[in-house]
């Protein structure tokens, strides 16, 4: 028995229709103060039994009780993530101040650390990311056509491995001591068996899970790949779980974020890419490989030289306002209206770093002078 907001009511009496509920209505939540959506108000039912309920009930429940800027939309971890650093593109945008747009583009999306954010603070109409590992686009297609399969695959996964993790008490969590790696073995196994099985390319919700579980299993936690496409970051000898709640719902979250925004998910050249979404009312978000940076999660198709920098920035004057990311080069800055800097510690391997810091810049600039807004002759659709 299903209710008409999908709910399963077999086996709980959750009902969260109420169509008294008036538009702007607000309910306490916890701690905080929440608006509800005009069909839907929170139940005492849904909280009794919410420990029980299903991962449909868990999506319903975010999109619906859960305010946008709450959101855990942070999944995945590279070399040079973007979601640390929210407050400098609050600064950048501020200067730039962009009016509402057609199009919100992002041609190197990555883990989608930028993403989590910036689609917050640009509005569009449409919004496209696009990446040119295959893998990445296959796991952000997962998350929003199948997140449920894609969460009980990565709870299989994480079941399987907690059964093979030593349960002798003296092996203490956290990182095992060299002498009892021994008794680490059975789960390093299955460590391997999955990077073997990601390594394949298949393109599937295994591939998906294996992702996430790779991440979660793999030292510093860092996505990083070798000469010939293939993950090869170390396994991570620590007797620890992972945490299955923040990695649902970060998945619920984005899922949310990418089908309520019809998110359109590429799997381009930049040079293709940009030539597809030649579209003048639009924002670009640039976050090449930086130069001078052997940091790749990666082998891209873009080589990173200075004069690829400088061709790839000669390629915006179409679109109506430009973000771009980069380390310090004077002459990235010729080519911009303005930017900020800052200096962040460089990374070794994911979360570790080293005692330097390097000097990084969010340009910016508005084409505003260059083009004629002609927007009749685009159109465009999601590639399957």
């Amino acid at each position: 028995m299903h209710n008409k907001e999908g709910f399963n009511m077999k086996n709980s009496r959750t009902n969260l229709i109420a169509p008294h509920v008036r538009k702007g209505h607000f309910r306490k939540v916890g701690k905080r103060t929440i608006w509800i959506n005009a069909t839907i108000v929170h139940s005492k039912e849904f909280y009794k039994n919410f420990q029980t309920a299903s991962i449909a009930q868990h999506i319903k429940y975010r999109e619906y009780f859960i305010a946008d800027a709450d959101r855990n939309l942070n999944l995945l971890t590279f070399a040079g993530s973007k979601s640390k650093y929210e407050k400098h593109f609050h600064t950048a945008l501020a200067d730039l101040n962009p009016a509402p747009i057609e199009y919100f583009l992002e041609p190197f999306a990555g883990s989608l650390g930028s993403f989590t954010f910036l689609n917050k603070m640009i509005e569009a109409k449409h919004y496209v990311i696009n990446d040119n590992n295959i893998k990445f686009v296959n796991f952000y297609k997962n998350i929003k056509h199948n997140p449920i399969a894609l969460i009980e695959k990565i709870i299989e996964l994480e079941t399987k491995y907690r059964s093979l993790l030593p349960t002798d008490p003296s092996i203490k969590k956290g990182k095992v001591p060299a002498e009892q790696k021994h008794s680490m073995q059975k789960a390093q196994h299955m460590h391997a068996e999955v990077r073997d099985l990601f390594n394949q390319h298949n393109l599937d919700i295994d591939s998906s899970a294996s992702l996430v579980f790779l991440q979660a299993r793999s030292f510093n936690g860092v996505y990083r790949e070798g000469a010939k496409d293939q993950f090869t970051t170390a396994f991570n000898w620590t007797n620890t779980h992972a945490n299955l709640k923040n990695i649902t719902n970060a998945i619920i979250d984005m899922h949310i974020t990418l089908k309520n925004k019809n998110v359109i998910i590429e799997n381009l050249d930049i040079a293709d890419f940009l030539k597809k979404y030649a579209h003048i009312d639009s924002f670009l978000y640039l976050d090449p490989p930086y130069l001078g940076s052997n940091l790749k999660y990666n082998k891209s198709m873009f080589e990173g030289a200075l004069q690829d920098h400088v061709a790839l920035i000669e390629k915006t004057k179409l679109h109506k306002y430009v973000l771009y990311s980069n380390s310090y080069h004077e002459e990235f800055l010729k080519g911009f209206d303005g930017f900020i800097d800052f200096s962040r510690n460089v990374e070794v391997s994911g979360k570790k770093t080293a005692s330097s810091k390097r000097r990084e810049i969010l340009a910016y600039k508005t084409n505003m002078a260059n083009i004629q807004m002609n927007s009749s002759k685009f159109t465009n659709q999601e590639v399957a």
